[in-house]
């Protein structure tokens, strides 16, 4: 994982990690979305399948997009269970969504595991593109 010096993937993460990943800046293997009350569907399996096709990483909802970032909270995806198997059956791929309470507010992080080798995934025709195109 390229996010920093401690490797935090495959692990749940914990209010620690959370701070911890709050100070990195945005790459290839890391996304924030502050995603209060809406964010589209397809736009976070679009975010899914780029973060996998860059060998995995986290997207996640409820925190501002810039440094110094700050908890906002989301009130999305309430049934987790739903939107995990919506993901798999687009694009087949199990991620792991966790949340997180952090002073009363709900955040929601999207742990993506990297693709099959040799095997860029796509939706709707496209390869996951979406990190260059927000």
């Amino acid at each position: 994982m390229r996010i920093g010096k401690n490797n935090l993937w495959s692990s749940f993460i914990d209010q620690a990690g959370l701070k911890e990943l709050m100070g990195y800046e945005e790459n290839l293997n890391l996304e924030f979305k502050e995603a209060k009350s809406s964010f589209d569907k397809d736009k976070l399996i679009k975010y899914c399948i780029a973060l996998a096709n860059e060998k995995g990483g986290y997207l996640i909802l409820g925190v501002s997009d810039k440094i110094p970032r700050q908890v906002v909270g989301t009130s999305l995806f309430e049934n987790l269970v739903n939107i995990q198997r919506e993901i798999f059956d687009s694009i087949h791929l199990k991620i792991v969504i966790q949340e997180i309470e952090v002073e009363g507010k709900r955040v929601l992080v999207f742990q993506v595991p990297s693709r099959p080798p040799a095997t860029p995934l796509t939706y709707a025709g496209d390869i996951g593109c979406a990190l260059a195109n927000p």
